[in-house]
Formats: structure tokens, C-alpha cells, sequence
């Protein structure tokens, strides 16, 4: 009888620390990466949109909006989610999503071509992309 006690015991601590980790360090790590990922897909979007027949008219409201959105959600995301040692290790690799979303939100307010570029050149360095 005792040995089933044991059982249970150590089952309840793995599943216990198996959903602390899963809650507290996979989902945030994860949300985080897709919103990274979500600044790339729109970034290279604007980069089809730039090639394209009206490339004066690239950045649209609706370019505008995504921008304002991935960098609210990538900072909410950085500041709100992402476990302290995952932030070190991020700073570590030299990736800053703070300033990548001070950028977005530039991005999203520039109108001149050759400043969109820069911008877009500096997010991209600072997500490591």
C-alpha cells in the first residue's frame, strides 16, 4: 500500500512542475516568438507591397495599423510575458524588442521612403531577423 503513496506523490510533483513550466516558461516564450515572427511576415509584406506597380503608396493605413499593433504586442508581450532569465539571454544575443517596437511605431508614422528603409534595416537588427 505504501508504494502506491509514492506513486501518486511523485506523479503530483511531475505534474505539477511539468505545468509550471509549460504555464510560466513555454506559452510566454512561445507568444513571444510569434509576435517576432508576425513583425517578419508584415515586414516582408511591405517589402512585396514596395516592389509592387504603387510603390509611393506601400505604407497604407492598413500597413500603419499592423505596425502599431505587432509593436503594442511584441512590448506587451517583452515586458508582461517573457520570464527574467529569457529577457537576459535575449539581451545576451543582442536582441532588443523594446527598441524594435519604438521603431514600429516610428514606421509607422514615416512617410519618406528612404527614412522607411532605415527604420525598417534598424528593426530588423534589433529582432535579430
Amino acid at each position: 500500500m505504501k508504494l502506491i503513496y509514492i506513486a501518486a506523490f511523485v506523479s503530483f510533483v511531475s505534474g505539477a512542475f511539468g505545468y509550471i513550466i509549460v504555464r510560466f516558461w513555454v506559452i510566454p516564450i512561445t507568444r513571444y516568438r510569434k509576435h517576432k515572427q508576425g513583425v517578419a511576415a508584415t515586414l516582408s509584406r511591405y517589402a512585396d507591397a514596395r516592389t509592387s506597380e504603387n510603390a509611393g503608396d506601400a505604407i497604407t493605413e492598413d500597413f500603419s495599423a499592423a505596425l502599431r499593433k505587432h509593436a503594442a504586442d511584441l512590448s506587451d508581450a517583452f515586458n508582461l510575458d517573457v520570464p527574467h532569465w529569457y529577457r537576459m539571454l535575449l539581451k545576451s544575443r543582442g536582441e532588443s524588442p523594446i527598441d524594435a517596437a519604438r521603431l514600429l511605431m516610428k514606421l509607422a508614422n514615416t512617410r519618406i521612403a528612404a527614412h522607411r528603409e532605415r527604420q525598417i534595416d534598424r528593426i530588423r537588427d534589433a529582432l535579430r531577423l
